[in-house]
């Protein structure tokens, strides 16, 4: 028997989903302004957890996946500098947390990384994926897990500063796509504000997201592989 499925995995889940919706709308109907607002809800799951699963130590696997894709992506199929690749930047969210964690066990001080790390985001984001709002994500989570703050206070935080980004990102959304821009941030905040992350989901989905990395290295490949030789020519 595996392990059990939980509500974490739930949610890790429906980011999975919508990160690869997300991604098929970028490559191959960017005019499908609505299919990149449903990815808006993956980028803040994903991130809150790894800094809420943290157990001391950084997983260098995350670092060797996102290598490796950025490599084959930028050397053999985009063949040009192409900073998405959110798995550096969760790497970096682990050892920002590595090195400064004990701070994070105070509001105050785990407030000022936030902060900062939102400010820089915009210049940060020219080197890695969505910049060091990932990294202000992370923390949360993590101050989450260390009762330095409440979770319905975090869950407010990230559902607003990730809407900001997305509207910062697209200037250009039409009324109803920032209407459900808006309606994708309150279900990632429905979604983390219920806490109970440890309750247990009548579905067998661990064997998925217990693959998350892997999922999320081949499709990219296999999307960007197919947008490269087929759909551009």
């Amino acid at each position: 028997m595996g392990k059990q499925t939980n509500y974490q995995d739930l949610l890790k889940l429906g980011a999975i989903v919508t990160m690869v919706v997300d991604h098929l709308g970028g490559y191959f109907f960017p005019e499908m302004m609505a299919l990149r607002m449903v990815g808006r809800y993956a980028m803040p799951i994903f991130g809150f957890f790894v800094g809420y699963n943290f157990k001391n130590s950084v997983n260098f696997y995350i670092l060797f996946y996102g290598v490796i894709l950025y490599l084959v992506s930028t050397i053999f199929i985009i063949e040009s500098f192409f900073p998405a690749n959110i798995l550096i930047s969760l790497f970096l969210g682990q050892l920002y947390l590595s090195l400064f964690q004990k701070q994070f066990h105070s509001l105050t001080k785990g407030w000022l990384h936030f902060i900062i790390l939102v400010i820089l985001s915009p210049f940060a984001s020219y080197l890695f994926d969505y910049g060091s709002l990932v990294i202000g994500i992370i923390i949360i989570g993590y101050m989450v897990k260390a009762k330095s703050i409440d979770l319905k206070i975090a869950a407010f935080v990230i559902a607003y500063v990730s809407l900001l980004h997305t509207v910062v990102n697209f200037s250009d959304l039409s009324k109803a796509n920032l209407l459900f821009c808006g309606v994708v941030a309150i279900m990632v905040y429905l979604s983390l504000s219920y806490g109970n992350f440890e309750k247990k989901v009548a579905l067998n989905i661990s064997p998925i997201t217990r693959h998350a990395l892997l999922i999320y290295c081949f499709h990219i490949l296999i999307i960007e592989f197919i947008w490269r030789y087929y759909y551009v020519g």
